[in-house]
């Protein structure tokens, strides 16, 4: 999401992990053809922790490589998922773990 009033790029960063979630997080089961057009490897499980996300400013961060070669992306159908699930954290302004400082 841009913000051109202060010429800054904010980012949400999600988790993808081949870990099943606990009991206290919400996830997305990454599909097994999701996990091959992301460039992930399909040998077991993924998610994205849809619970809690990291708030991120492009233009600073020390988190993101704006030089590295992204490995693949998903479907539109599948970031639409991941979007409807996040939407109801930032409805509820909830679940932001701030990374800008």
């Amino acid at each position: 999401m841009s913000d051109p009033t202060q010429a800054q790029t904010h980012l949400v960063l999600l988790a993808i992990s081949g870990t099943e979630p606990n009991s206290e997080q919400t996830a997305l089961e990454i599909p097994a053809l999701e996990l091959r057009r992301a460039g992930l490897p399909t040998l077991k499980r993924g998610w994205i922790t849809v619970s809690e996300y990291n708030d991120d400013v492009a233009e600073r961060s020390f988190h993101l490589d704006p030089n590295q070669v992204p490995r693949g992306a998903f479907s539109p159908g599948f970031m639409n998922r991941i979007r409807a699930a996040i939407r109801r954290l930032f409805v509820a302004a909830q679940g932001r773990i701030d990374r800008t400082l």
